[in-house]
């Protein structure tokens, strides 16, 4: 049973749902896109929906809530995800990957470049400001 801001704003992650079928999944898609939540997790695998317009959601203030934070810890994001693959390879001291797939025009090559200004940020302030004048 969904709670009321479940209802109106979907659930963050699909594992969640209390039925898995394809009409439970877009429906939820649809409420969370129209709540303004561009992303949800499959466990630890983040979907995103392509807004098709530039949003306010990736500012130094949501880089500081989702560096070095744990996946879960926040609201689903792209930063999230890539938050957890920087801190594996810190830990682990090997390299690791995020696989970004999508149809023509889904966001995937936003998707990098968000992703890749999300590492600049947390790792050398210089790096981010060439990411910005790259993405120009």
């Amino acid at each position: 049973m969904m709670t009321s801001q479940e209802e109106s704003v979907g659930i963050g992650d699909f594992v969640l749902l209390d039925e898995i079928t394809i009409d439970k999944v877009v429906d939820n898609l649809h409420r969370r896109f129209n709540g303004g939540k561009l992303y949800t997790y499959i466990g630890e695998v983040c979907v995103s929906v392509n807004p098709y317009r530039s949003l306010n959601i990736y500012g130094t203030d949501q880089i500081n809530k989702y560096k070095n934070r744990e996946l879960f810890e926040n609201p689903p994001h792209i930063f999230a995800i890539a938050d957890a693959v920087h801190r594996e390879m810190k830990q682990q001291r090997r390299d690791t990957c995020i696989v970004i797939s999508g149809e023509s025009g889904s966001g995937k090559t936003e998707a990098s470049k968000i992703i890749m200004k999300y590492i600049a940020a947390i790792t050398n302030l210089s790096g981010q400001q060439e990411i910005e004048r790259f993405d120009k």
